[in-house]
């Protein structure tokens, strides 16, 4: 902490001693031969001449000496106390009198107190912990022998050995001192099935390696998706240890078997999900029916490993585990605006790696807005030319394929949106011709709109592969066709209104995603515009809350959840347990459900940049990921589910997610105060 200083960084002397320096002056200022108001005036200024700073010198001399003598016989003392207590004579004397006295403790290592969820280890005896040198020393003598066995064995063991001499112990490494309850460990997001034990199953970092069964281990074991999978291997490995090898004994698992039926599955809508996760003293397996599934099962798989620093190994905690796992919605998704704030390449790939963890299955990725345009397309260059912030805030063709790449090696499907009619001026910037004259808003009248509207609607589907494509359709000012000469006579010419304009561009739209074989999405006031006359096919993303879910799906649309009253992450008010309670069915029967196909938090993007957009995501965005896949009866309360939160943000922050503290009123508010990350 800074301390007052005077002027030009002086300090100014203390009342007191000034005072006491007055009352000296008088009595000597025949001798020294200076009047004692200019001499005191000369001491406030800290311009003594150097008698004056001799004969001031020589007091505070006397009275420093003082003080430094106490300190120096204090310093004595202790110095002669602390060699009393570590000394062989204070030990031998203790031997004399006796190792303890009615009042004495048991010498024990520094313990800290547990998180709230947490239980301490159990006592192993009556007489306390032993002291630290002999803990060290028993751990170095088992690694030392769990060594010795290892180098005779020829390669590494996939599980314990199961035969042994009388006498011997299964497991040679040190005991973990890790101790979690079964309502904390448990994968996030809840899987749908699952049972667990009281046993304690130790990880061999080190030799660590997942197994191929089925398809990949044979004649498929170069395509494309045991390729996904293997990648998948190592980025879980990284999950799991966290670059650590420690040493470790040698009856400590150190592989599991991953089997997947179909490796050629694509990832899209629809695709099977499911996993089963075996862990148990005989063997660790996921076995699912495509690679996606069998990502998810190496997530939940991954969540389960604990390291001790204590002992330096790794364990599963509550096993045997077994978990049948499915998502309840297929569709599960994190909306991103690099319209409004752009997100390099480096940023989108941290937020879609960081997805697997909530079982988020799609990036939303909004393309463009009001504010910017900055994905080049081949067909219209000028439209990233004119409308992105700068020649280095652009995606290149090149760039959107590696990212769509990169998501699907991660299980992420890529979701592009093309916001029309409303939200254009971007669009209007970069081709006037096609718009008002205010550069609002795209016109009926403009110069060979539908044909520049289909041509990029015709570069987005072939750009994305995946089946969908978000149209938008939102927030359109009709007004301003009223009020533009142009689309004025255009609307008086062929005798129609701003709303049938806005229904003409909405239906052309979807008719331009239909044929190039694209699902067509949009936001939920088309429907309320237009309800039944748009086609079978299309999907209604409900966002306003006073659009009733039921009118769309009671109608046999499909459609997606996403209510800005619960699950805009732009909303910093809305904090985790706000948007864990909101229910996508809530009001609904079991058949209008089945049209949900799930939703998402949106991350839009007046607020957020590069530098603070995985905070205000993460860890609400949990929230989203486990109601959309774990069964609605297990998530209706937050409460229950509070403690498994806390350590799903924990783990966010093991594996370098910045999730901000879970607590706070706000959303990505720092930590207020110093603390565990478990009371945050």
């Amino acid at each position: 902490m800074r301390r007052g200083s005077g002027a030009g960084g002086r300090l100014e002397p203390e009342e007191s001693f000034r005072a006491i320096d007055e009352a000296d002056d008088a009595s000597d200022s025949e001798a020294v031969g200076v009047p004692v108001q200019g001499r005191n005036e000369k001491w406030r200024q800290m311009e003594v001449t150097n008698s004056d700073a001799m004969h001031r010198t020589g007091r505070s001399t006397w009275r420093s000496s003082s003080v430094l003598k106490l300190v120096v016989v204090l310093a004595l003392v202790g110095i002669a106390l602390y060699g009393w207590q570590t000394s062989p004579v204070r030990a031998s004397a203790k031997n004399l009198l006796g190792k303890s006295s009615s009042n004495a403790q048991p010498t024990a290592p520094q313990t800290f107190a547990p998180v709230p969820h947490l239980t301490p280890p159990p006592q192993t005896s009556a007489q306390g912990t032993p002291d630290l040198d002999e803990t060290q020393e028993e751990t170095g003598e088992t690694q030392e022998k769990a060594g010795e066995a290892e180098e005779q064995k020829d390669g590494g063991v996939d599980s314990p050995a199961t035969s042994q001499t009388a006498g011997d112990e299964v497991n040679n490494f040190p005991e973990t001192t890790t101790v979690l309850d079964k309502a904390v460990n448990t994968p996030w997001p809840l899987p749908a099935e699952f049972t667990s034990g009281s046993e304690k199953l130790c990880l061999h970092a080190g030799r660590w390696a997942f197994r191929h069964e089925g398809p990949c281990a044979g004649a498929h074991a170069t395509s494309d998706g045991c390729e996904i999978l293997n990648k998948a291997f190592k980025r879980y490995t990284r999950h799991m240890f966290q670059g650590r090898t420690p040493p470790t004994g040698p009856d400590c698992y150190s592989s599991a078997s991953v089997q997947v039926s179909n490796s050629s599955a694509y990832l899209d809508f629809g695709v099977d999900e499911s996993y089963e996760l075996e862990v148990s003293s005989g063997q660790i397996k996921v076995k699912a029916n495509t690679v996606f599934g069998a990502m998810y099962g190496l997530e939940s798989l991954s969540q389960l490993v604990r390291y001790d620093a204590l002992t330096d190994s790794f364990w599963i905690l509550n096993a045997p585990w077994v978990i049948k796992d499915k998502p309840r919605f297929q569709y599960r998704e994190l909306l991103v605006d690099s319209s409004r704030h752009f997100q390099p390449i480096a940023s989108l790939e941290a937020i879609i790696a960081s997805l697997p963890a909530a079982k988020i299955n799609t990036l939303h990725w909004h393309l463009e807005d009001d504010q910017s345009w900055p994905v080049c397309f081949k067909f219209r260059r000028e439209l990233c030319e004119r409308s992105a912030y700068s020649p280095d805030q652009r995606y290149s063709v090149s760039d959107v394929r590696h990212l769509v790449n990169y998501a699907r090696e991660h299980g992420v499907r890529v979701v592009p949106e093309i916001d029309l009619p409303g939200h254009t001026q971007a669009l209007c910037k970069a081709l006037p011709g096609i718009c008002t004259a205010d550069l609002k808003i795209v016109s009926p009248a403009g110069d060979g709109i539908m044909e520049a509207l289909e041509g990029i609607i015709k570069e987005v589907s072939e750009l994305f592969p995946d089946s969908f494509i978000h149209l938008g359709g939102d927030e359109v000012g009709t007004s301003r066709w009223s009020s533009d000469p142009r689309t004025a006579a255009w609307m008086a010419e062929h005798h129609t209104t701003p709303t049938a304009v806005y229904e003409l561009f909405v239906k052309k739209a979807h008719e331009f995603a239909i044929k190039y074989g694209k699902v067509p999405v949009g936001w939920s006031e088309i429907w309320i515009a237009f309800g039944t006359k748009l086609d079978k096919s299309s999907v209604l993303q409900k966002w306003r809350s006073g659009d009733r879910m039921s009118s769309i799906v009671s109608k046999g649309y499909r459609a997606l959840w996403s209510d800005v009253g619960d699950w805009y992450l732009d909303m910093l008010q809305y904090t985790w347990d706000k948007v864990y309670r909101a229910e996508p069915c809530k009001g609904l029967t079991d058949d209008q459900c089945s049209l949900i196909l799930g939703g998402g938090g949106e991350m839009w993007g007046e607020t957020v940049d590069t530098s603070d957009v995985l905070q205000t995501v993460w860890p609400r965005l949990g929230a989203i990921g486990e109601r959309l896949w774990s069964p609605k009866g297990a998530t209706i309360s937050s409460d229950a589910a509070r403690p498994r939160m806390i350590e799903f943000r924990c783990l966010l922050n093991r594996r370098g997610v910045p999730a901000a503290p879970l607590l706070n009123s706000k959303a990505r508010m720092p930590p207020p105060r110093p603390g565990s990350c478990t009371e945050q």
